[in-house]
């Protein structure tokens, strides 16, 4: 007889009459963010009947009941549906009597009721029936009643019992081999498919997959041995499930996420967490394990959390949408401009992979165009500058720069700039500069700052799990005569560098960080205009947008904190739509929305997103980070932290999605984390995409446009192809009703209109938001630091 001697680590469990393929739509969605449904929301431990102490497991029943294994109370707890006061139905303490327990580690429910539980400190398995004060060990000792598969974790094997007394090996050894295994946590067993075998190979960091009767496996998710964050990539996964569309669901557990990965895909999506570890309800933090509920839902076992997070399914059987928008109090413009769903991949890799070679990116931060189409990528973790040409595949290094505080050299790049001459400028901002390179240069000229002083200029350095940087310069823009206005965040100040100027000089705040009329608190965002000397500031903290008109005071524009339509909640960028007598467009980010202020209004009105509300439905935003829009009446807007761009028609109740939004990942229709974006000349969307190292272009495709004046309740319907490759087009049609209906088409359309765009080179207008905005959707942290110093 086999012992199961796992006395530190992980082992799973599998009950064969059981392991049958969860039944998924194949259009199958997640909620982003979660309800709890036991445990503490707020991520509190405790021992009473309504928390956990590190969770591990979790099952539902065909009835729904929530069955928890409570691993730090050495019990199992069930939840009626719609309660979160659980009843104990199996109650243990430490120890290694039939009625406690040493580690539990997972769990399994058969179709009487009986629970199975694995001890994997103790090496055996005990099964509970209804009402029993302890269990009877059914694996590693006595009768058995069932076929158990059992991931023999730190014998880095699989093995099946199929007798009281009798296992077998099904496959594994120690090793980093197709045969082997690096203490595997997880498995599945799939009974449709001839016992074909799952395993999650932890510590290889790799899931297997082992048909019946092999002699070594094949790895269909991840890289052996290699761990990382990347969408193609996995680190200590503990659970694999399988449903009947053939796509894993792997429980990435110290990457923090559930993704979903189909069979022979070479990357995942994100469906549930990140790789930031919270208490809010989109996130995770040491996940163990998953279930999913006869609707489809999805429980995970949130076990650091102390909690269990339900994430309600939707199954679209197109994507479609059907809306009423409100009516609009003016005649709005309607263009049937479309962006095609892929993104085709104009510099880096278009799967997502990090790299030193010309063909590869690592970390780009920013991109900027000039008037001729030319692209230009900060290369941040390269320490470089990479040149595409319109159309070609060739990358020419314009900037090629080491680590540190040289004049070839940078310490943090974090946002570009480039002029009509063709100069970079660069924020580098640790060495606390912005350098200037000009054609041809193998150095950079200093063109602000300097000097480098950590407990005065680097104003926050917070840990993350990956290197997540809010430097001292913010924003920076680039006007008609040269001179570089920054964002000095942390001197809560702007700065203006006259061209061969070596100080700035101050043109707003500069006096310590407070609300007075000469004071800025952490701004952000920066916007000028074409010809004038006015600056507007996104105010962050103080949670204001404020006017600058060369003088030593600032007026307050509008905000104050709060969610009331006057106020803003950490607005970190601005537009100013100088065709529409300068009304303001605020990315109000932590009140999730988009606010539209006409000039000299007293409040604002919400024309995007909804307030409070973190989400991504069509009607909403969660942490938008950016907004620029194009005088006809259309905003684009980063929804950062729902890995897509939106584009929204003022006076409409929902946006459409052009980039991104088709889960978390790294294929052509998707984004991770995108960071910044620009509209170029001719329409076309590009997208620094950060997290998958790589630049996207989304070409538009036009016909004539239209214009609706729109005076009654509209009805407006947004239908997407089931092709990726094809195209969602807004065709726009005048109903007798004054109304508009949108519609899909995926025919490709034969002529081209010019957009409405400016930028640095078209006259020195640059919409702000250089700054590290970069994770938006986590600048919680730097905030509440912010507020805490």
């Amino acid at each position: 007889m086999i012992k199961l001697w796992s006395l530190l680590l992980f082992i799973a469990i599998i009950f064969v009459s059981q392991n049958e393929s969860v039944l998924l739509c194949p259009t199958a969605t997640w909620q982003r963010n979660a309800t709890t449904v036991a445990g503490d929301s707020a991520g509190t431990s405790g021992s009473n009947a309504s928390t956990l102490y590190y969770p591990t497991a979790v099952r539902v029943d065909k009835d729904s009941n929530i069955y928890v294994l409570d691993s730090g109370n050495y019990r199992v707890q069930r939840f009626s549906p719609n309660s979160t006061i659980g009843t104990t139905i199996v109650n243990g303490s430490a120890g290694i009597a039939f009625n406690q327990f040493y580690n539990l580690d997972d769990m399994r429910i058969d179709n009487s009721g009986n629970i199975y539980i694995l001890d994997s400190a103790i090496g055996r398995v005990t099964k509970w029936a209804r009402g029993a004060s302890s269990g009877v060990v059914v694996a590693g000792g006595n009768d058995l009643v069932e076929c158990f598969w059992i991931a023999d974790t730190s014998n880095h094997r699989i093995v099946k019992w199929i007798s009281p007394t009798s296992s077998m090996i099904v496959c594994g050894s120690f090793g980093t081999g197709n045969s082997q295994f690096y203490y595997p946590y997880g498995l599945f067993v799939d009974t449709s498919d001839s016992n074909t075998l799952y395993v999650a190979d932890t510590f290889n960091h790799r899931i297997q997959i082992w048909l019946a009767g092999a002699t070594s496996g094949t790895t269909v998710a991840g890289f052996t041995g290699y761990y990382g964050n990347g969408l193609n990539q996995l680190w200590y996964p503990t659970s694999v499930t399988l449903d009947n569309n053939r796509n894993m669901f792997i429980v990435d557990s110290n990457n923090k996420r559930i993704l979903q990965w189909a069979i022979g895909l070479s990357s995942g999506m994100i469906i549930a967490g990140d790789i930031y570890y919270h208490v809010a309800p989109y996130w995770l933090y040491d996940p163990m394990n998953i279930d999913f509920d006869s609707n489809g839902s999805l429980f995970v076992a949130d076990a650091a959390n102390n909690r269990i997070q339900k994430f309600l399914i939707s199954c679209p059987l197109t994507e479609n949408i059907s809306t009423t928008v409100s009516p609009a109090t003016t005649s709005a413009p309607v263009s049937n401009i479309s962006w095609l769903l892929n993104g085709t991949t104009i510099a880096g890799s278009s799967i997502g992979w990090s790299g030193s070679s010309s063909v590869y990116l690592s970390i780009p931060t920013d991109v900027a165009i000039d008037r001729n189409g030319t692209v230009y990528v900060l290369d941040s973790y390269n320490g470089r500058v990479q040149c595409f040409d319109p159309g070609s595949t060739v990358v020419t290094t314009v900037v090629s720069g080491g680590y540190g505080t040289g004049w070839n050299q940078f310490y943090g790049m974090d946002a570009m700039s480039v002029d009509a001459n063709g100069s970079i400028y660069i924020v580098d901002s640790y060495n606390n500069r912005v350098m200037r390179w000009s054609p041809g240069a193998t150095n950079g000229t200093l063109v602000a700052g300097g000097s480098r002083n950590d407990s005065s200029q680097w104003w926050l350095w917070y840990r993350m799990e990956s290197v997540l940087w809010q430097n001292i310069v913010d924003a920076m823009s680039v006007d008609a005569n040269g001179s570089i206005y920054i964002v000095d965040s942390y001197n809560n100040r702007v700065m203006r560098w006259s061209p061969g100027a070596t100080n700035g000089t101050l043109v707003a705040g500069g006096y310590g960080s407070g609300s007075n009329a000469n004071q800025l608190n952490r701004p952000s965002g920066l916007f000028m205009t074409y010809n004038s000397s006015s600056i507007w500031i996104a105010d962050t903290v103080n949670s204001r947008i404020v006017r600058w008109d060369s003088s030593a005071t600032g007026t307050v524009v509008c905000g104050s904190y709060g969610s009331g339509a006057s106020q803003f909640y950490y607005p970190l960028d601005l537009f100013i739509d100088t065709s529409d007598s300068n009304t303001l467009y605020v990315a109000d980010t932590y009140n999730h929305r988009i606010q539209r202020w006409p000039s000299g209004a007293t409040s604002g009105t919400t024309v995007a997103g909804q307030t409070g509300t973190c989400n991504n439905g069509y009607n909403q935003l969660c942490y938008p980070g950016a907004v620029v829009g194009n005088g006809n009446g259309y905003i684009y807007i980063a929804d950062t932290s729902n890995d897509r761009i939106m584009r929204w028609m003022v006076g409409a109740s929902y946006g459409t999605v052009i980039a991104g939004g088709a889960a978390t990942g790294v294929l052509s229709n998707q984004l991770f984390r995108p960071r910044n974006l620009l509209l170029d000349a001719s329409g076309a969307l590009i997208v620094a995409d950060m997290f998958n190292n790589r630049v996207q272009k989304y070409s538009p495709v036009c016909v004539s446009c239209t214009t609706a004046a729109s005076t009654a309740s509209t009805n407006q319907s947004v239908t997407g192809p089931s092709s990726s490759s094809s195209i969602i087009t807004l065709a726009t049609s005048t109903t007798s009703a004054g109304s508009f209906v949108a519609s899909a088409s995926s025919a490709t359309a034969s002529s081209t209109s010019r957009m409405t765009t400016r930028t640095a080179a078209d006259g020195g207008i640059s919409v702000a938001n250089r700054h590290s905005f970069a994770w938006i959707f986590i600048l919680v942290y730097p905030i509440i630091c912010v507020i805490g110093n």
